[in-house]
């Protein structure tokens, strides 16, 4: 019988500059299954980050030298998911906070055994955040090395007024619908753009303004002679 095999802990970064803390959360959050490094220094955590990859890291606000705020804004540089726990509870710290990127602001102090599913929900949510990105550089980079579907799916964005990720869907579907490669129907569709926009325009010797009221009867098309009663 085959033996089925864990998956890995998630990882979690612990920064807080209150050793007894860090100490109460590392055993505590390590027993309901993480896997949890900890430092109480901002800027060494920012270092780790830089090295490594961690599901979520947990961070303060209020410590010396580089503050919560602060280690934020470095780990949204390098797409590390973080929240906040925190004594302060202000509504510009938690807002601001939100604008960093955070993805949960959990006030201090807690019961550690409720802080786990804010935890677990959170890196869901970061999981979930990483999936779309993913998706919206494949599309990018798609689009971007693929003339005929660059140019049918701006065609679809203009025509329908769509976002570019919902008109690449459109086109997506309707290849699978109609069994047809996506690479062949925006060739076509992007054929069938260039063959409308090469027109020749109408060159300036043939626009010449009729000189005559003849002349610009003619121009105008047949008239309408019979009497009015057969009108």
């Amino acid at each position: 019988m085959t033996e089925l095999k864990n998956s890995a802990p998630d990882r979690l970064l612990l920064i807080d500059d209150e050793p007894m803390i860090v100490a109460t959360l590392s055993d505590f959050l390590g027993r309901a299954g993480f896997d949890v490094t900890a430092t109480t220094v901002a800027s060494e955590a920012v270092d780790r980050v830089r090295r490594d990859r961690f599901a979520l890291a947990i961070v303060d606000q209020a410590m010396p030298g580089l503050n919560g705020l602060e280690a934020a804004a470095l780990f949204a540089q390098q797409r590390q998911p973080f929240m906040f726990l925190s004594a302060y509870s202000d509504d510009a710290l938690v807002s601001a906070a939100i604008s960093a990127g955070a993805l949960a602001y959990v006030v201090k102090p807690i019961d550690p055994i409720h802080l786990v599913p804010t935890i677990r929900t959170a890196i869901q949510r970061a999981r979930e955040i990483a999936a779309l990105v993913e998706q919206g550089e494949r599309l990018t980079k798609t689009i971007d090395t693929n003339r005929d579907v660059s140019v049918a799916v701006g065609l679809l964005m203009a025509q329908r007024g769509l976002p570019r990720q919902v008109a690449y869907d459109t086109l997506r579907q309707h290849a699978r619908r109609t069994r047809r490669r996506l690479a062949d129907l925006a060739a076509e569709l992007a054929a069938g753009a260039e063959a409308l926009f090469n027109i020749p325009a109408l060159e300036q010797s043939d626009r010449r303004i009729p000189e005559s009221a003849a002349e610009r009867d003619e121009s105008a098309g047949p008239r309408d002679v019979r009497p009015d009663r057969f009108r």
